[in-house]
């Protein structure tokens, strides 16, 4: 996992809901199945003479269908692999020996936080932090464990 995906798994699953959603709303219009396209239209007939006329139908399939099935695909497909990178994230942060990076991460990664923010839940429990040391210290934890 890349550090920047890391630190933003909020996005994973933001992106991932919104997906789920968007597949739900692309499947409802599957649901009726293609539009039956065809057309009749006026052919000649025989071995070269064009006098001999007939009807001749003209069946196609439904691109918009298809096409949407192919989108459908390709969703689901980014869909798995945001949750597999996200299951990834929380993995690795749970994996953290320091549970102070633990805590900040969770906040800054899962939460959407920022540091001051983490700094200040430590405040609220009476642990003195500051918000460029923990920047720091999550800085040096990810550049050993994550890919560049």
């Amino acid at each position: 996992m890349q550090k920047r995906q890391l630190m933003r798994l909020y996005a994973l699953r933001i992106d991932a809901a919104t997906c789920r959603r968007e597949i739900a709303r692309l499947e409802k219009l599957q649901a009726e199945g293609p539009q039956a396209v065809s057309d009749v239209v006026k052919s000649s007939s025989g071995e070269g003479n064009a006098t001999i006329l007939c009807n001749a139908t003209v069946r196609g399939s439904d691109g918009a269908y298809l096409r949407r099935e192919a989108l459908i695909a390709q969703m689901r497909r980014r869909a798995a692999e945001d949750e597999a990178l996200y299951i990834e994230g929380v993995a690795l942060i749970e994996s953290c020996p320091d549970p102070d990076i633990r805590s900040t991460l969770r906040i800054v990664s899962l939460e959407h936080g920022s540091y001051a923010e983490a700094a200040g839940e430590f405040a609220r429990k009476g642990v003195a932090a500051n918000a460029d040391a923990l920047r720091s210290a999550v800085h040096r934890w990810a550049k050993t464990v994550c890919d560049k």
